[in-house]
């Protein structure tokens, strides 16, 4: 008898597994890197990135991550265009800020070199 119900549940989940993919809404990904100026990977770097409002109502706040062993962040956005400013800050570092466009459901990489502290 189990057998005879295991291709309904099957087909529930294969469902269930469809209709979510429809619900999903696009998104961009920003994808970066951040390394020190000896050109090795910056871990535990701070990433800010929010909205250039410039001339415009801000709608979307203020993300923030940190960098990962290999200095890696990702921030998941809306795939609507938009321009984002990226702000990287680790003790001992330079600050370095780059701004980024996204046109739609697409994905940038972006790669930050910071510089020693004088």
């Amino acid at each position: 008898m189990l057998l005879l119900a295991l291709p309904l549940v099957l087909s529930a989940v294969q469902n269930s597994a469809a209709q979510n993919r429809e619900k999903a809404s696009p998104y961009a990904l920003i994808v970066g890197t951040v390394f020190r100026d000896n050109g090795f990977a910056l871990r535990g770097a701070q990433v800010t990135i929010h909205p250039d409002t410039a001339g415009k109502k801000a709608k979307a706040k203020k993300r923030k991550a940190v960098s990962d062993a290999r200095g890696e962040f990702t921030f998941r956005l809306p795939a609507a265009e938009a321009r984002y400013n990226i702000e990287v800050r680790a003790v001992g570092f330079v600050p370095k800020e780059k701004a980024v466009t996204i046109s739609g459901d697409e994905r940038i990489d972006v790669t930050f070199m910071l510089e020693a502290a004088p």
